[in-house]
């Protein structure tokens, strides 16, 4: 009786240990109200499935797939791996409180490439030769219409724009000279043949190329034994005019046309972080009425080679005209767009935003290697804020495009911007007579066809009102290619004496025996120079100092900045600046270094002019130019 009431005693505790860890299989309710409350998902291109459940263990294997399933408050991680996906849609929103999140995973580098996957390798058998003579080949297999064929060859583990040609004549012409009517070759590129529906690159080297130094040593002309990349017009990632609250993070996107574009209609409310791009005519186009968009330590490449000219991708007559990309295009209507702490190296523009907007804030940017304006502003533009930004190596800093006047005069701040214009950039190319092929208001070039350019460009009509506040720069730049200055000066007609064009506090260098400034109206109130510190590298020059500057009834040149303060012209400034235009403006030597910053005890430490409390970065500064002196802080 004891043994058999021990063993009922052991069996009914047996139950009730295993009631208390025994887990109820979960029923269709329970298992939709566990996916609703998880927040994190996961997608990986190599051992993904579209079927899983999206778990660490499970994932998805598609971003196209993946992305429309996201709600507010998830967050959708990238493995890594190459996605090899293109026109990936971004239809879902999130809420302020709970944004929605695509990221890479922790330590991990995943690629969004929607590019052909052939060519890709070196020592491919994707190629074979058609002509010898012109080093020309082919495709072996065919390939839909790209509509417009990009590329990019990889050597030396850096990439370079192939040269999109529309025309098969032009990519295996045997004449590189400028012509207007005759197809010619400018370098190495691709194009698409519709009869056939196979694609034909040239590796060959210019002419120029070799002539002026751009050349590559040891570039094959056999594409099989370089990594090609070949893309059309396409988008990569597309968001939605319905978009919102969308944090993208991390993620590499490369190759079509764009590779993110927001499409016009009101997407809103993205942030897009440590993000690298590489695509085709525009890495990032903003549709009209996209706002607050944020844009933070992102990097866009162009690979725009040194060997293609101005006129290639300008003139009537442009070979190379799809080499014309911006870093990012803005378009009418996009507001509170904040582009800080990114690069852009290699492009023919930096940031476009010719079509207008409201509320742009670029600041703490790297723009190098820029072969036309780092920033090309709408004159209908208005409230734009160009702070801190190092501009190095460029043809252009800022320009002015546009045909109608700021919507908000006097509302464009440029300041505390280092712009070194100092290279000298391929321009023209000769013709069939051995001249240099170049527009008649072209005034200086050299023999080797390269220019320099202004530090801030001019576009368009004069005839608008689009005064600018120029202040705490440093601007280097040469003998501009037109004949004018260095831009800063107000070209516009039509003006407000109670909104001057404002250049105040700026370190201006002029390295060859050109002028400083050029046209500057002193004496009718269209703009006020105050504060500047000018110098003038070349010893002796024999060109005036300040070019052609203008009071109400003649203009004048001048030999240097005392003479010119020495002349009735200063008199006439006081009658709209008291003080006189630059009373406190010096000249002499900053004493640069290396980061651009001016000597402790020069010139440029002390001396600049109190600005107006509500500008943007007014601090009181007492130095010149964009940088504090070396070994101080302010």
């Amino acid at each position: 009786m004891v043994r058999f009431e021990m063993l009922l005693l052991l069996g009914l505790a047996g139950l009730a240990l295993a009631a208390e860890y025994y887990v109820h299989p979960l029923r269709d309710s329970d298992a939709a109200a566990e996916k609703r409350t998880r927040t994190e998902y996961y997608v990986d291109p190599i051992r993904g499935d579209d079927a899983g459940a999206g778990t660490l263990e499970k994932p998805w294997n598609t971003l196209s797939k993946s992305i429309p399933k996201l709600k507010p408050g998830q967050t959708l991680y990238l493995r890594e791996g190459l996605f090899f996906e293109k026109e990936i849609s971004i239809p879902v929103r999130g809420t302020k409180d709970q944004p929605i999140t695509i990221r890479n995973y922790d330590g991990e580098s995943p690629v969004i490439d929607g590019g052909i996957r052939d060519f890709r390798v070196a020592g491919n058998s994707d190629w074979e030769p058609v002509d010898p003579a012109t080093q020309l080949y082919v495709s072996k297999h065919t390939y839909p219409d790209p509509k417009i064929l990009h590329g990019y060859f990889d050597f030396d583990s850096t990439l370079y724009k192939l040269v999109g040609y529309d025309d098969y004549a032009e990519l295996s012409a045997k004449i590189q000279f400028h012509s207007q009517d005759i197809p010619f070759y400018v370098g190495p590129g691709v194009h698409w043949m519709k009869s056939d529906r196979k694609i034909y690159i040239r590796l060959i080297q210019s002419d120029v190329a070799r002539q002026n130094g751009y050349a590559l040593a040891g570039l094959p002309t056999d594409p099989r034994k370089l990594k090609i990349h070949l893309f059309g017009n396409g988008t990569v990632l597309r968001a939605h005019k319905e978009a919102a609250y969308i944090h993208l993070e991390g993620l590499t996107v490369r190759f079509q046309e764009h590779v993110l574009e927001f499409v016009s209609g009101g997407a809103s409310n993205f942030s897009v972080k440590n993000c690298r791009f590489v695509g085709g005519r525009f890495h990032i186009f903003v549709g009209e009425d996209a706002h607050d968009l944020l844009f933070d330590g992102i990097s866009i490449d162009g690979g725009a080679p040194d060997w293609i000219a101005w006129l290639d991708v300008k003139a009537d007559r442009r070979p190379a005209k799809h080499l014309e990309t911006p870093g990012i295009k803005l378009t009418r209507g996009v507001r509170n767009v904040e582009v800080k702490n990114s690069s852009f190296k290699r492009l023919f523009d930096g940031v476009n935003a010719n079509g207008g907007g409201s509320h742009v804030y670029l600041h703490h940017n790297l723009f190098e290697n820029i072969r036309d304006d780092c920033l090309q502003l709408g004159t209908h533009t208005h409230d734009v804020e160009v702070a801190y930004n190092r501009m190095i190596h460029v043809s252009k800093g800022p320009g002015f495009q546009g045909t109608t006047d700021s919507e908000r005069p006097g509302t464009k701040y440029y300041h505390h911007n280092i712009i070194d214009c100092s290279k000298r950039w391929l321009f023209a190319r000769r013709d069939a007579q051995g001249k240099l092929a170049i527009p008649s208001r072209v005034k200086y070039i050299d023999e080797r066809g390269e220019v320099w350019a202004r530090p801030v460009g001019f576009h368009g009509e004069n005839a608008v009102k689009d005064p600018w506040k120029i202040y705490h720069n440093t601007i280097i730049f040469g003998q501009e290619l037109n004949g004018t200055g260095g831009g800063f000066e107000y070209p516009h007609g039509p003006f407000d004496p109670g909104t001057p064009q404002s250049v105040f506090n700026n370190i201006i260098i002029q390295v060859a025996d050109y002028w400083l400034s050029s046209r500057a109206r002193v004496g009718d109130g269209s703009q006020v120079f105050d504060g500047n510190l000018y110098y003038r590298i070349p010893r002796n020059a024999a060109r005036p100092f300040l070019k052609q500057w203008a009071g109400a009834k003649r203009a004048y040149d001048f030999q240097s900045l005392a003479e010119f303060k020495a002349s009735p012209l200063f008199a006439e400034s006081k009658r709209y600046y008291p003080r006189g235009f630059e009373n406190s403006g010096i000249e002499g030597d900053p004493g640069l270094d290396r980061e651009y910053r001016p000597a402790k005890d020069g010139p440029a430490a002390t001396g600049a002019v109190f600005l107006p409390a509500g500008w943007p970065g007014n601090r009181r500064e007492k130095f010149r130019g964009a940088l504090a002196p070396s070994g101080s802080e302010r």
